[in-house]
């Protein structure tokens, strides 16, 4: 409780406490910046969530970009699907600057009016800036007369300056924990700091901000890598489309045996080969009646199946291994002859060559096995990638 204190001593000093409807997001520790949202710790996650990001003054634009670039991180964890708008305000409520966007990217930050011109720094503050107060805290290196303790220095309301002075802390580990006697909060990673909602605040020290930092580039980078990538799809599918055009009317076997599924026999010399009876690959085939052993096709062309599971006469897409060099002869002559091999009963068709099942999803997900294409694919789906690394490469502009 006393690591919440004096957080929120710090914040309070500055005029960010927060709103009692509001929970306590996140806030960095060295841009003196709160982020709040509507609702509570357990009910502030929504479909829509407005962000209000507060500073005592916004002088540096670059500041907020940066913000913004993290801030995605925070909300990736806990409210990944969240549509987000966002304001940037100063101490007086003042809006700095405006977006929208979504948990995976705030979208551009759009400023209220022009940035002000850096005059240089002022040596005052308001009347009603904090002053120094100290508070003693156990475990600091000290003279021998007060040893044992540290002083650490909070703010109060009537002072006319915004220094934060504090002695150095002893020495502690990363992950440990301040002391139950009062150390202060250290300047490495804090993940959490209870709030008087008895909910958590995450606190963004400069170590996260960096990594915040990091994530955001490598977010940035896979969405070039996939921006580039689903241009060479609709590339691709451009290609495939045009080259349907000469199969009118079999477009369904076409694309068929784009996407791996065999829809026509192999040359005579090759349907020979004994090795082709050791391998099984999908074939579509059409069942038009049975004849002793056999179920007799007419589709990828005349020939017979030999299967241990019973199948109608009707369009299937099945797992099949050529038996002709081995088959018996009709007439002296070899007929196309394939083994099928179902582990369960076979489903046939819904559609007349099998066309439900075929796809441009499912030629170019086999092409493309990393762009993260189904059989649903659509290129509306590829230009959503093209349309996020457009918005990104603005932002960074």
């Amino acid at each position: 409780m006393k690591h919440c204190a004096l957080a929120l001593a710090v914040v309070g000093g500055f005029g960010l406490v927060p709103d009692a409807l509001s929970h306590e997001l996140a806030f960095s520790k060295k841009d003196l910046v709160v982020v709040e949202v509507p609702g509570t710790a357990d009910t502030w996650c929504k479909p829509d969530i407005v962000l209000t990001i507060s500073r005592p003054t916004w002088d540096n634009q670059q500041t907020l970009e940066r913000l913004v670039s993290v801030l995605p991180v925070v909300l990736g964890k806990d409210c990944p699907a969240a549509k987000v708008t966002w304001k940037a305000v100063d101490a007086s409520g003042k809006q700095y600057a405006s977006g929208f966007g979504n948990a995976a990217n705030l979208g551009i930050v759009s400023l209220t009016q022009p940035q002000p011109r850096q005059v240089g720094p002022t040596s005052t503050r308001s009347s009603a800036a904090p002053k120094l107060a100290t508070v003693a805290t156990s475990g600091a290196q000290a003279p021998a007369s007060t040893a044992g303790t540290a002083e650490v220095s909070l703010l109060k309301p009537e002072e006319t300056t915004r220094t934060v002075a504090t002695e150095q802390a002893p020495e502690r580990s990363q992950n440990e924990p301040a002391s139950a006697t009062g150390d202060a909060i250290p300047d490495a990673v804090v993940e959490a700091v209870a709030t008087e909602e008895g909910g958590r605040s995450l606190v963004l020290s400069d170590t996260q901000v960096e990594d915040g930092e990091a994530q955001a580039q490598e977010a940035r980078r896979q969405l070039e890598r996939m921006a580039s990538l689903h241009t060479r799809v609709i590339a691709r599918y451009e290609q495939l489309k045009a080259s349907l055009k000469d199969a009118s009317g079999q477009e369904s076997e076409a694309l068929a045996q784009l996407a791996g599924i065999r829809a026509r026999f192999s040359s005579p010399l090759a349907m020979m080969d004994p090795g082709s009876s050791m391998r099984a690959s999908p074939m579509m085939v059409h069942v038009t009646g049975h004849e002793g052993d056999y179920y007799l096709i007419d589709f990828p062309g005349p020939g017979r199946l030999q299967s241990d599971r019973k199948l109608g006469n009707e369009w299937y897409v099945l797992q099949a291994a050529n038996l002709t060099p081995v088959a018996p002869l009709v007439d002296g002559k070899a007929v196309p002859t394939f083994k099928i091999y179902s582990v369960e009963e076979p489903e046939p068709c819904k559609q007349a060559s099998c066309a439900e099942r075929v796809s441009f999803g499912a030629v170019l997900g086999r092409e493309f096995p990393d762009a993260g294409i189904d059989f649903s694919w659509t290129p509306e789906a590829s230009q959503q990638h093209l349309n996020a690394w457009k918005n990104a490469s603005a932002q960074i502009q």
